[in-house]
């Protein structure tokens, strides 16, 4: 008797089919309305003056028909219509490039996330936040925080509106303009004013009276002193902002003196002395009438926000020569202030 074994192979035949991208749609563009923003007086390059979180679960969603599972589905985000400063900005353990407004000295910088993964530092290329090569959500989400960051001197104005980041994911088709917009709505920007100041003493005589010639001692020697104030009003300031006040004091007899001895005025009759004059204890030496920041012999006299600046003047004597003849002393000099 044979035996007959028929051995029977099972198999089952595949029909490939190609994978197709996946298809999304866009959430709601994010619109992010700022408040007023007030720039500290003190603000310095690379201080952030104010972070705002923006945000949205149903930044895309996204079906994914025939879609292989080896082939990954990414999040991303990208600064776009900005240019770099070149600057950086640290927070949150980020190093994040600053991009330019449209504000003078004030830059932005942005961090953003899927809901699910750590912060990242956005920049103009795309910035992957989320990798998704298995169980591809069919809703992406994206959290981010914006930073107003000053590069320079602020100038007030109004910042935005524009389109400042997108959102994508890819591969995919992804229906209307192909992205969703993070978009920066108008805001103020009020940068501190400086206050406008003017001098409440126009004409200041310091007279020092009768001396005699016995209370000098020798050539170099001082002799009288008398002391008044000269009185800068200022007003208009915001933000305790100050400004710097600078003076020249000229020689009018000699306008080329560069000394910290005052010419006595032709008139004068006596010889063998000089007058100088002192602020605060320090003795001023003369300059050019300009109020060019730098020019020689310019001094700081103090800064001030709103009110008086009282800048204190002392006058007095100083004998030049071995031998003083007596007489009339006087001498003119004139006060050039500038601001910065």
């Amino acid at each position: 008797m044979r035996l007959f074994i028929g051995l029977f192979l099972l198999g089952v035949v595949g029909v490939s089919q190609a994978a197709e991208k996946a298809q999304c749609t866009p959430g709601t563009d994010i619109n992010l309305s700022l408040p007023t923003i007030k720039v500290p007086a003190d603000a310095k390059v690379g201080d952030a003056i104010g972070q705002f979180p923006f945000g949205t679960p149903h930044a895309m969603g996204c079906t994914y028909p025939n879609w292989l599972i080896q082939i990954a589905e990414a999040s991303s985000l990208a600064v776009v219509n900005s240019p770099a400063t070149g600057q950086t900005y640290r927070a949150l353990g980020l190093v994040m490039p600053v991009f330019a407004s449209n504000i003078p000295g004030l830059g932005f910088a942005i961090a953003a996330q899927d809901p699910n993964t750590p912060l990242r530092a956005i920049s103009d290329s795309p910035i992957k936040l989320h990798i998704a090569p298995q169980r591809k959500p069919g809703t992406w989400g994206l959290k981010g925080r914006l930073y107003l960051v000053v590069t320079g001197q602020v100038s007030g104005g109004t910042l935005g509106p524009r389109t400042i980041a997108r959102f994508t994911v890819s591969p995919a088709d992804v229906s209307g303009p192909g992205f969703l917009a993070v978009n920066l709505g108008n805001a103020v920007i009020a940068a501190p004013i400086k206050p406008t100041c003017s001098v409440s003493t126009r004409t200041l005589t310091l007279a020092l009276g009768a001396v005699a010639r016995r209370d000098f001692k020798g050539v170099g020697s001082h002799a009288g002193s008398v002391t008044d104030n000269l009185v800068i009003n200022c007003a208009g300031a915001t933000e305790e902002r100050t400004t710097d006040v600078l003076i020249t004091v000229t020689d009018q007899t000699a306008p080329t003196n560069r000394s910290g001895v005052l010419s006595l005025s032709p008139a004068s009759k006596a010889t063998g002395v000089g007058l100088q004059l002192l602020s605060g204890g320090q003795l001023i030496l003369y300059g050019a009438d300009s109020a060019s920041e730098g020019n020689p012999n310019q001094w700081l006299a103090g800064s001030i926000g709103n009110g008086a600046l009282r800048i204190p003047l002392t006058a007095r004597y100083i004998q030049t020569r071995d031998n003083i003849t007596p007489g009339s002393a006087n001498g003119v000099a004139t006060f050039t202030l500038s601001y910065r």
